[in-house]
């Protein structure tokens, strides 16, 4: 089973490595017999550009159980971000069933626990295509502000 864990990255020279770095080291990842990594920096104005390009220069040495690759983009937005990181994803030949992708963000808000959650669902024989969390959904606990709330009701 391999994992793809697609992060874009908008002006974040200060966190990257640090996220890079996370990802690398989480013990949950183990379990997967490749980790592959894709940096979409996307249209960036300090210098994430360049921390990508020297992340993914070195990353054989960052990841020998997979890949890590650092792809540029203009400031598209994070959808379109996403969208990149998983034809990355494709073209490496990342498309079997026992292929799992992660779109989280650089800053890994929840940590990996989307992905702890995601491995203890039951599959009972059943593959899920695809499974989408949400801090949003009713039954995440998540704190949410009213404005958060009301703006959910009005979806």
């Amino acid at each position: 089973m391999r994992i793809t864990i697609i992060i874009p990255v908008h002006n974040e020279e200060a966190i990257i490595e640090s996220a890079v770095h996370r990802v690398m080291n989480c013990s949950l990842l183990q379990e997967f017999s490749q980790v592959n990594l894709i940096l979409v920096e996307n249209g960036s104005a300090d210098n994430s550009k360049q921390v990508v390009a020297a992340i993914a220069a070195q990353g054989a040495r960052l990841n020998s159980r997979g890949w890590l690759i650092g792809v540029t983009e203009p400031n598209a937005g994070i959808g379109y971000a996403y969208a990149r990181g998983a034809y990355e994803g494709l073209q490496r030949g990342v498309t079997s069933a026992e292929d799992w992708y992660l779109w989280t963000a650089c800053d890994l808000p929840f940590g990996f626990s989307d992905l702890e959650s995601f491995t203890q669902i039951p599959r009972g024989g059943i593959e899920a295509p695809i499974v989408i969390g949400s801090k949003a959904h009713r039954g995440s606990r998540i704190q949410r502000g009213y404005v958060t709330l009301h703006r959910k009701t009005n979806i």
